[in-house]
Formats: C-alpha cells, structure tokens, sequence
C-alpha cells in the first residue's frame, strides 16, 4: 500500500510542480500596470495562477488524506497519555497549591508572633520607662514642694512648721502605682490578659514594693535634708535679711536667687543623664530581646522550609549605604554582639582547644578570638588610649639596638 502511495505521489508531484511552474510565470508577468489592456492582461494572469493553485490544492488534498488518516490513528495514543497526564498534573499543582498555601499561613503566623512579641518587648519598655519617669518627677515634685514650704517659712512660724515637717508622712498608694502601669498598646496583638501578664513578669525594682520603698527612702533623704541643712540655713537667711540694709538686702535676695537658679541647673543636668542612662540600658534590653525574637522566627521559618524538603543557607552583609556611616555600623554591630551574647549557645570570645580548655600565650594570657582581637590591636596600632573598665593593657617592652 505504501509502494502505491508513494508512487502515485511521484507522478502526481511532476503535474504539481508543471502546474506550480505555469502559475509562477504567469504571475511573473504582473511587473507594471499603466493602461487598461495592461491591467485586463494583469487580470487574466493572476486568474490563470489561481485557478493553477486550487488545481494544486485539491490534488495535494487527494495525495495527504489516506496520510492525514494515519495521523490521526496514530495520535490516539499520545491523546489519551496527554489526558491522562492533564489529570496527573492537576492532582500534583493541588498538592503543590495547598502547600503553598500551608506555606503562605505559617509565614502569616511566625509574622503574627514575631509581631506580638515585638509588642509585648515595645510595652514592657514604656512601662519601665513610664514607672521610671514618674517615680522621677515624684521624687522632683516632693523635693519641689519642700523647697516651696521652706520659701514660707519666717522666725514667729519656724518651730511649728519645722516640727510639722518632721511629722508628715509619705503618701502613696497602690491605685497611684496602678494607674502608671496604664500605657497604650495594640489590642489586636495583646489581649488584656496579656497585659496583665506583662504586669506581672515586670522585673522586682518595678513592683509596687519596690517603687513606693524607693519614693518613701528619696522622700526620708529630701525630709532629712531639709531638717537638718535647709531649715537652718534659710532661718540664717531671714534673721540676716532683717539685720541688712536695704542695699545688702537686694545683694543677699538675688546671691540667693543666683544659688536656686544653679542648684536646679545642675538637678536638671543630672535627671537628665540618670534618664539617659536608663533609656540607654532598656533600649539595650529591649534591643537585645527583639534581635532574639529575629531569630528565634528566622530558626522557625527554615525549620518550617526544611520540613518541606527546602534548605535555606542564611548568610549577612552590610548595605552599601550602611558601608559609609560609621554610627550606623556600630549600631548594628552592638546589637548583633548583644544578640549574640544573650543566646545561650555561644560559647564566649575566647579561643579554646580541641579539648574544650581555654587557650593561653605567653605570660598566660588568655587567647581571644581573631574577631575581637582584631579592634584590640586596631586601637593597638592607631595608638589609641584604651581606658575602659575591665579593659587591662598589657606592655612588651623590647630593647632596640641601633647599628
């Protein structure tokens, strides 16, 4: 049959190409058309072509179809493979979708909990801080008030103010405590049971024990002060205030004046580097504990990937815009160390052996790691003065010979 085929394919292919050839050259003689009897010859040729290409059409239709009926038969087959593959496909994109929507929730969920836990660290630190700051101008106010009750004393009332003063007491209560522990926090990730929660993890120096003892011991120190220094001293002043001249009088009024103007600069100046200091050491903390919390999801994120057959390799570098701001990288780099440290893996900045035992060199000092010897002997070779607590310098001393 395909010897039939092909040879009726043969004879059938010479006619085709005659006649592919006689429509070819009949179109070749549409080259201008610039009259009517151009345009009537231009006409009957391509008329000719097509005719010759239809002729084409239907014997290469009688030549393919035996062939086109082969074609079909022989793609069932592959047809039926291909549905069955459709469905296959299906049933592995399904799989494939769902954990990726899997994938989607507990990604949504480490973000809800790092989120919470970064709003439970931000509302501990406003409580503290909160706490801190009151206790601060309530100890500035009772000083204040002291100052004010002096300011009206005179010698007919001395006595009676002075003991008056000696037999008041400190007044705070528990509802006063209650209501600075009051700060704002998002209720869409912290619930009220939460919040007391927070309360009651607060550290022993923020209890209500702990702040009224500190209230009542700064108010016994101003009270004690007052008593002893500031009563006798300002009697001293209005007993020399009723002595003085007019002249002498305005001299003592403004020295006194210049003297309070100073002494509360200089309270001033302290309350704020006590402030300072303390938002200093609960932003540490606080640093500390999100960079934990970081990772603690980051550990829980590859967990999750790796259950997946996914493996993550986690590696850091420094922004470009980082590289040239010196305090930007410090900053980083004291949060990173502080992270670090606060992970109960690490296992400290110094070298040890193979045996677990710390490394020592000559003299027995102990041997740190190449990262923080590094700055040492950076600071080493800038000649910088290094005159920090716990720091200690060590001094080779070398003899030089010169030739």
């Amino acid at each position: 049959m395909i010897n039939e085929v092909v040879k009726k394919f043969e004879t059938a292919y010479g006619i085709l190409e005659k006649q592919s050839n006689e429509a070819l050259s009949a179109l070749s003689l549409v080259v201008k058309v610039s009259n009517d009897n151009e345009a009537n010859e231009a006409t009957a040729n391509i008329a000719r072509a097509t005719k010759l290409k239809n002729s084409c059409v239907l014997m290469r239709k009688e030549l393919t179809s035996p062939f086109d009926a082969l074609k079909k038969s022989a793609m069932i087959p592959e047809r039926s493979i291909e549905e069955e593959e459709k469905r296959a496909r299906g049933v592995l994109n399904a799989y494939n979708a769902e954990q990726a929507r899997l994938k989607r929730e507990k990604e949504e969920e480490l973000q809800k909990a790092l989120a919470k836990k970064e709003e439970i660290i931000r509302v501990n630190q406003a409580i503290q801080t909160q706490l801190a700051n009151t206790v601060e101008k309530k100890v500035s106010d009772i000083k204040k008030s002291c100052e004010d009750y002096i300011k009206e004393v005179n010698l007919s009332n001395y006595a009676p103010r002075l003991l008056s003063l000696k037999e008041s007491k400190s007044k705070f209560s528990q509802n006063q405590y209650e209501e600075w522990l009051v700060v704002d926090y998002d209720k869409s990730l912290i619930t009220t049971q939460e919040y007391g929660d927070i309360i009651r993890d607060l550290p022993s120096d923020f209890k209500f024990s702990s702040i009224s003892k500190e209230i009542f011991n700064e108010r016994e120190l101003i009270v004690n002060h007052a008593v002893e220094v500031l009563f006798p001293k300002h009697k001293e002043y209005v007993l020399a205030l009723e002595k003085a001249s007019e002249r002498e009088r305005e001299r003592l009024e403004k020295e006194k004046k210049v003297q309070e103007e100073r002494a509360r600069f200089e309270e001033k100046a302290q309350i704020e580097k006590e402030r300072l200091k303390r938002k200093q050491a609960l932003d540490s903390k606080a640093n500390a504990e999100r960079m934990t919390a970081h990772f603690e999801a980051q550990m829980a994120g590859q967990v999750a990937a790796t259950s997946q057959n996914i493996r993550t390799n986690v590696h850091y570098t420094l922004d470009n815009d980082v590289l040239t701001n010196p305090s930007k990288i410090i900053d980083i780099v004291l949060k990173i160390m502080s992270t670090v440290f606060a992970n109960p893996n690490f296992k400290g900045v110094i070298k040890r052996d193979i045996n677990g035992y710390p490394k020592r060199a000559g003299k027995g000092v102990l041997v740190l790691e190449s990262g923080v010897d590094y700055w040492l002997k950076e600071a080493s070779k800038l000649k910088i003065d290094l005159d920090l607590d716990g720091l200690q310098k060590l001094e080779d001393v070398t003899t030089v010979i010169r030739k």
